[in-house]
């Protein structure tokens, strides 16, 4: 694994504009974006030839290639059942967009995988995505809750598809079984405090989350995929450059 070179962030942490935001990040030393794609100024439906020849220019200049696209819902993300035509079609044009820009993947959200109800949806959905991905030569990381992984990782081998990948995300505090982190695409890097059953995050270094387990976890694991330092509340300013630092600092050789 490369050190510093290999981190991303979370476009959506900083409260910018999409414009802005890629400024910000290339100013804080990431190496790459992850974008989302459902914002109102960054969206599948209003990006033609001519604007995607614009943005690859502008992101060359700036150094700051996007790494992956963001399809993300809550709750149970594509498995909805009420919404999941509309997702599915949605996760398209986001794939047909990323292939536009030469993103190499997408990430995305099913939920449900090990609850008895609700698992045979999911794996329908997955097989949607899977033949999405395939078609199309974008890699997919699916991110679902932490007690779907061993599931998940057993739906995405039973598939086959060489574009399905794993989405996990640091806030889930201890690192998966191994054989969930070798199919991951994508490590979300977040520090939280654990309130009870809910989380708090709060500044690397200062939670729950034990970055030296995660990071021999991926080595361990030949982890190839993207690391996207990341915050979903509020902070200062320097919050997201200060995460990259500390993540940084660990992924060199006897980091602390």
């Amino acid at each position: 694994m490369t050190p510093a070179r290999s981190l991303a962030c979370r476009l959506a942490s900083y409260p910018l504009t999409f414009k802005s935001a890629l400024e910000r990040a290339a100013q804080d030393g990431f190496s790459g974006v992850v974008a989302d794609a459902l914002r109102p100024d960054f969206h599948p439906d209003d990006f033609g030839a001519s604007a995607r020849r614009h943005l690859l220019r502008h992101l060359r200049d700036l150094g700051t290639p996007l790494v992956q696209l963001a399809a993300e819902q809550n709750g149970a993300g594509l498995a909805d059942p009420e919404h999941a035509d509309t997702r599915l079609s949605g996760l398209v044009r986001v794939l047909e967009l990323a292939r536009g820009l030469n993103t190499p993947g997408v990430t995305t959200r099913i939920a449900g995988f090990a609850d008895a109800q609700r698992g045979t949806f999911a794996r329908e959905i997955l097989g949607e995505v899977a033949r999405a991905a395939d078609a199309r030569g974008v890699t997919v990381s699916v991110a679902a809750d932490p007690s779907d992984a061993a599931a998940l990782v057993d739906a995405i081998r039973a598939l086959d598809c060489p574009w399905l990948r794993i989405g996990m995300d640091t806030a889930g505090v201890a690192p998966p079984e191994p054989a969930a982190v070798a199919h991951a695409g994508l490590l979300d890097l977040r520090d939280v405090k654990l309130r009870g059953e809910r989380i708090e995050e709060v500044e690397f270094g200062s939670g729950d989350v034990d970055f030296r387990a995660w990071m021999a976890a991926l080595v361990s694991s030949g982890f190839g995929g993207v690391l996207a330092v990341r915050r979903d509340v509020p902070g200062s300013v320097d919050a997201l450059r200060r995460g990259r630092e500390y993540v940084a600092s660990l992924l060199k050789p006897g980091g602390r």
